[in-house]
């Protein structure tokens, strides 16, 4: 430190509150006004750094969710139609095995669904609005409403719907609703 000149830190261990005197040391002009500036200018500029890159997390944590639902998306068709088709009562053989190995696909791809939050309806109970009726028949043997067949399964995602099932129904005429 140069001499003569006095030191522009005032504070004492015994004292509450710690006072440096570098506000009042600004104010008069010191020595510390040009750095206590350039202080002020530097928290500004983290301070606006730091709301960037909340921001920006924010931003990618969207995109990210918006590129799931999109995988999520291209992978329901497929999924629902990888065994679909077949009957393994009505398989022997390599065919059979074929099977087998087609059911461990289908469950690895929904395993990977449910790790991020996507879940199969469970049309013994759905949710409200949850599944659409493509197709009624008639049948004697069956109440109305009894679900014939699930000609596309419905998911929900993060615990709303993301997409409804699609099921072919009894409707007897005359009956009741």
């Amino acid at each position: 430190m140069a001499p003569g000149r006095p030191w522009p830190f005032e504070f004492s261990i015994d004292e509450e509150p710690l006072d440096l005197g570098l506000a009042e040391d600004a104010a008069a002009g010191g020595p510390w006004e040009e750095a206590l500036q350039e202080v002020g200018e530097l928290k500004h500029e983290v301070d606006r750094q730091v709301d960037l890159l909340r921001h920006t997390r924010q931003t990618d944590e969207l995109a990210r969710r918006r590129l799931i639902k999109e995988i999520i998306e291209d992978l329901l068709d497929p999924l629902d139609h990888l065994l679909g088709t077949l009957n393994p009562s009505e398989l022997s053989g390599p065919a059979k095995n074929w099977h087998k190995r087609l059911q461990r696909v289908q469950k690895r791809i929904e395993d990977l669904l449910a790790r991020h939050h996507c879940e199969a309806l469970d049309l013994t109970s759905p949710p409200m609005g949850s599944v659409t009726v493509a197709s009624e028949e008639p049948r004697d043997d069956l109440p109305n409403g009894h679900i014939l067949e699930v000609l596309q399964r419905g998911f929900m995602l993060d615990g709303a719907l993301f997409r409804p099932a699609q099921v072919s129904v009894v409707r007897n005429p005359g009956h009741g609703q």
